[in-house]
Order: C-alpha cells, then sequence, then structure tokens
C-alpha cells in the first residue's frame, strides 16, 4: 500500500518513496503482488482484485504507473487495508505513508483486530521526517507490532 496524500508533497517525500518502492520492486524476490496506491481514493493494480504475477514486464509497468502518479488528497489508511484485506490469501501488507491517517486510528485498530484470526502482516514504512512526530511513530509502531509486523523510519 503506497499514500499518494498530499502531504506526500512535502520536501521529497514522493520522490524517495517512488524509489524505495522501485528498489523494492525490482529486487525482492516477490513472486505476485496486488499493489493499492491511496489517498481518499483506493485504486488497486490490476482492479479484478487478483493478485499480479510480478514477472520483469509487470514490474517495469508497475514502476512506470508510479511515476505518473502525483500526490494529493487526503490519507484514507483505513479505506486502503480494507481493500488490502479483500483480497483472498494475501498474507502479508507493505505500507509506505509519511503520516497519520485522516481516518480514526481506533476505527484502523479495530478494523486490524478484527481480522486478527487471519494472520496477516502489516510492515509499515515511514517516509519523511515521521520519526520526530511521537503520535505517527507510534501509530504505526503500534500497527505493526499488533500484526506480528515490523516498523522502519526512512
Amino acid at each position: 500500500m503506497v499514500d499518494r496524500s498530499g502531504s506526500m508533497q512535502k520536501g521529497e517525500r514522493w520522490d524517495q518513496a517512488r524509489q524505495i518502492i522501485e528498489k523494492w520492486m525490482m529486487h525482492l524476490p516477490v513472486k505476485e503482488a496486488a499493489p493499492i496506491v491511496y489517498n481518499q481514493t483506493t485504486y488497486c493494480y490490476p482492479r479484478s482484485k487478483t493478485f499480479l504475477e510480478l514477472n520483469d514486464d509487470n514490474r517495469h509497468r508497475l514502476i512506470e504507473r508510479l511515476r505518473r502518479l502525483q500526490p494529493e488528497g487526503k490519507t484514507r489508511t483505513l479505506k486502503a487495508l480494507r481493500q488490502a484485506y479483500a483480497y483472498e490469501g494475501v498474507d502479508t501488507i507493505m505500507l509506505f505513508t509519511d503520516g497519520k491517517p485522516s481516518d480514526s486510528e481506533v476505527a484502523i485498530f479495530e478494523f486490524i483486530d478484527s481480522h486478527q484470526d487471519r494472520g496477516i502482516v502489516i510492515n509499515a514504512v515511514a517516509l519523511g521526517s515521521y520519526s520526530d512526530k511521537q503520535e505517527t511513530f507510534e501509530f504505526l509502531t503500534a500497527l505493526a507490532e499488533r500484526t506480528c509486523g515490523s516498523y522502519r523510519g526512512r
């Protein structure tokens, strides 16, 4: 899941996010994925709610799509998480974001807790000067810990 909300325009956050994701897309040994880019709207690739085989051609197509997007709007993390959880067989979510969600944190945690039996791990990657903001750090750390994931600040 990639946050492309308006706050990603600050500094070099959007460029940083794209660079990190491009490296991961090209080098991680992931065979299939369901990339979700979100602000107040959620965009899934492919739109069929199926996983995309990550062969070289598809990896390059996804990177090109990401390069064409620009940040704008709100950070509707709960909406994006619901979309990610809708995929049958999802086991791990990588969340790239620069800030707190526009949604209620309580609602996000209630949603996550209601699906604990599925064992979906959320790994959070914080972008920008994220670690400076205690409440944002606490939110992402709690999200990762609740799902047996990890938190990384960039």
